[in-house]
Formats: C-alpha cells, structure tokens, sequence
C-alpha cells in the first residue's frame, strides 16, 4: 500500500512539471491577448483556428499574386507624355485642344533635328565636370574629329546627297504619321547651308582653303531665311579659333513634340537606321555624324534610366531585403518566406497599374522600389516576434503565430493606419503625378498588411519553423560575435 501511495505520488508530480509550463504559457496569451485590439482577438486568431482556412488563405493570395506577375510582365512604356495634370484640368484640357484639336500642328509643335558632322562625341570628365544635381551650370566640351574635312568636292557632293536622303527617307512608324516621312514635306522643313550656299555662289565649285574662305564669307553676309536657324548661320558652320570644325543640317521632324516613349522610341530607331547608311557611305572626313533632338530625345532617355533603374533596384533590393531579413530573424526559412511575401507585395502593385491600364511610366518605376521598403515592415515585425516566442516558451506554429499576433498586431494596425492617412492626403493633390503616388502608396499598404496577415502568416501557421528549425544564429555568430561570447 506505502508502495503504491507513493509511486501514485510520483506520477501526479511528474504530471504537474509537465503540465505547468503549458499552464503557464496558457497564461502569458491570455495576459497579452487582453492588450490585443479586437480585429486580431476575436476575429483574425480564430479565423486561423478553423481547419484549412490558413493553408487556403495563403492559396489564394499565392494564386492572385501568380496571376498579377503576369500582369505586370505586360507592362509598357506609355503611349502618351507625362502630363502634370488630369485631363479634366483646365491648363490639360488647353494643351490638348492645342496638340489634338488641329489637323496639323504649327511649326514649332514638331520637333527639330539638328545633325551635326565633325563631332565625335561630348566631353563631360573635364573639369570642373558635371554636377548631376546641377547639369545645366556646364554640359562639356565637344570632341572635334580631327579628320573632318569638308572641303573636297566627294565631301561637299556627300552632304548634298545627305540632305536629299533625308528629306526621302521614309517613316512608317506611328510618330511619323501623317507624313510617312521622318522630316516635314515643307519646302523649308530642311535647312542645309551647303545649298543656300551654291545659290549664293551662283553654283560655282570650289576645294581646300579657297572653299573654306567662300564659306566663311557666306556665313558673316547671309543670312538663314528659315526659322529653325534662327535667321544666322553662326550656329550651322562652326568656325572655331579661325578654323572650321563642324557643320550642322537641321530639319524639322514629322513627330510631334511631347509625344509618350512608346511614340518616340521607334522613330528614333528609325532615324539612327537612316544615320547609320550615311556613315556607311560618308567619306572619311565626313563619317562622324551624331544626331540631337533638344527636349524629347532626354525625357526618351530619362523614362528608359527609371524603367532600367526599377529593373537595377529590384536586383540590388530582393537580395539586400533577404540578408536584412535573415540577419534580423536568424532564420533561413523565415527570410526566405518573407522575402516571398514580400515578392508578391510587389507584383500585386504593379499588376494594379496595367489593370487599370496605367503604363510603365516614371511614377512607377520610382513606386516599384519604394514598395519593396513598405513592404518589409509588417513582414519582418511579425517574423520576428514569430521566432522570438521561443524565449517565451512557445515552440509549435499555432503558439508561436498567436504570440507573434498578441505582441505585434497593435504596431501593424498603428502603422498601416499613419501610413494610410498620410498617403491619403495626396488624393487631394491637382498634380497627376503626387496624385499617382498616393494611390500607389494606399495600395502598397493595403497589400502589405492583407499579404502580411493572410498569406505569410497562414504560411508560418501551416509550414512555418518549430523548434529550431533553419535557425542560422551559429553561422551569425562567427561573423558577428556578441559581447557575450567575446
């Protein structure tokens, strides 16, 4: 009877250790539930609760975001220019009566091409260089070709040619309409000095310096009758220090000025087709011919730096993303896990743009990498108390998720709250691009917090690290010993 007693004894003990942390762990949810706001206690936890729905949840928004990676892979550069304000706006609505409202646009609607023969490229390593938070106080210097010689008769009998080649070449593109030709069919629509010339030398030839002093006579008595010279020749024939460095023939195009990069960009290729068979024909002295168009030509390629900068960012910030992830949590596959989250966040914006056929304009590009910060917020505050639930007593996913959910639901809902607002405000802004922002921003957050909650937590709930499962901290520590081990 003693024997039994106490082996009974024994069991009820042995019993109670091992019931007591469970106890206890009861009660720290229990205590940390009752500071958790309503959404996450009654509603968010107990939905986790019901079988299947975690692995369902986290399917579905798994599938939308597959589906939105699609969408955002049909992205384009956009049709039409950036506009600064809504079509509605009264200031839009004047600049496009003033661009669509006519059959054809004045002269000064459509862009000027100035292609210049002698320069080889622009300098811009000397000093003092240029300052890219201040461009215009000094572009560089030009690089002359020193083979560029336009007195021999092939020369001269070259650009002649050029300026009718120009003037034929065709253009089927969509910028080049209605003309079907890359310049204006305008009597005046190309300005080539070397013909004004010969109608002022009554067609008289000349070579080497006795060309060059005519030339030079005829540029300080004649003047340009055409617009596009602004009625002098000084910026056509460059004379510079009393020798004749480069010429220039320019041209009125049939694109439209302020046209969208998916406009432009084919003619440009059109026209650097066009360049590439006068090089290929052009004598010697003559074959370094660069082209320039003044305003269109650098907003092409400011669009095409920010679709190329999204591309570089995403490259430089998914990898930056999963080493911070990783060194925060420890955790292979909770950075791995969140960094997919993460991921999806991003197509699910983006794949909003083309649904609601927005292109791949400069406000989302600049979106792009933005949302890659925002998104990381909620991810990697729940993740983290997710793994800190260990020190707590928790080891199973369900413990470990409601404790991540008791600790942090409040800092998520606080912050997807104050960022909301705040972007919010920008609803009211008149500018399209401020304006553009804000609902990208409310939609980054609104993903954020949806795939935070329902997706990687229904994935940490289902699949998530127990135990010490992927904890990587032995690796950290040998790379970054803390005080204790020193």
């Amino acid at each position: 009877a003693a024997a039994a007693a106490a082996a009974a004894a024994s069991t009820d003990s042995a019993n109670s250790q091992h019931s007591a942390p469970k106890r206890r762990r009861s009660v720290v949810l229990q205590a940390q539930s009752s500071h958790t706001p309503a959404l996450i206690r009654r509603v968010i936890i107990p939905f986790f609760k019901i079988p299947f729905v975690a692995p369902a949840s986290a399917a579905v928004l798994i599938i939308w975001a597959i589906a939105n990676t699609g969408f955002t892979s049909q992205l384009q550069p956009p049709i039409e220019a950036f506009t600064f304000f809504a079509d509605e706006h009264m200031v839009q609505k004047g600049i496009n009566l003033n661009r669509e409202g006519f059959a054809a646009g004045a002269a000064q609607s459509y862009n000027t091409l100035t292609v210049s023969f002698g320069i080889s490229g622009v300098d811009r390593e000397q000093d003092p260089g240029v300052d890219v938070w201040a461009p215009h106080v000094w572009y560089g210097v030009p690089v002359y070709d020193n083979a560029f010689d336009i007195s021999s008769s092939g020369a001269q009998q070259f650009l002649r040619e050029f300026c009718q080649n120009l003037r034929d070449a065709g253009c089927e593109e969509e910028g080049c309409k209605p003309a079907g030709k890359l310049v204006l069919q305008t009597a005046d629509a190309v300005s080539c000095f070397i013909e004004d010339f010969d109608a002022w030398n009554s067609d008289a030839r000349y070579e080497g310096t006795e060309f060059v002093d005519k030339l030079h006579a005829f540029r300080q008595s004649k003047a340009s009758s055409r617009g596009i010279d602004q009625a002098a020749w000084e910026q056509s024939i460059g004379f510079v220090d009393g020798e004749l460095r480069y010429v220039q023939v320019r041209a009125k195009m049939s694109l439209l000025e302020w046209q969208g990069d998916k406009i432009k960009e084919p003619v440009l290729d059109r026209l650097e087709k066009f360049l590439d068979g006068e090089r290929a024909r052009a004598p010697g002295s003559m074959a370094s011919i660069l082209q320039t168009v003044p305003i269109d030509w650098a907003i092409l390629a400011t669009s095409q730096g920010l679709i190329a900068g999204l591309f570089t960012g995403f490259a430089i910030c998914f990898p930056v993303a999963f080493l911070v992830l990783l060194v925060a949590t420890r955790n292979v596959y909770m950075a791995l896990m969140a960094l997919c989250a993460v991921a999806m966040i991003v197509s699910c914006v983006l794949g909003y743009c083309y649904l609601v056929g927005w292109a791949l304009g400069s406000g989302e590009c600049i979106a792009g990498t933005i949302v890659i910060g925002l998104a990381v917020d909620y991810v990697i505050h729940l993740g983290h108390m997710y793994l800190e639930a260990k020190h707590a007593g928790f080891h199973t996913r369900r413990e470990r998720s409601e404790y991540a959910f008791n600790t942090m639901g409040a800092t998520i809902i606080a912050g997807a709250m104050t960022t909301l607002f705040a972007g919010l405000v920008m609803q009211f802004c008149q500018l399209v691009f401020f304006n553009r922002m804000s609902t990208l921003m409310v939609l980054t957050i609104i993903y954020s917090w949806v795939y935070t909650v329902f997706c990687f937590m229904a994935m940490l709930y289902v699949i998530g690290p127990e135990h010490d499962q992927g904890d990587v901290s032995w690796v950290l520590e040998k790379i970054w010993p803390s005080r204790d081990t020193e």
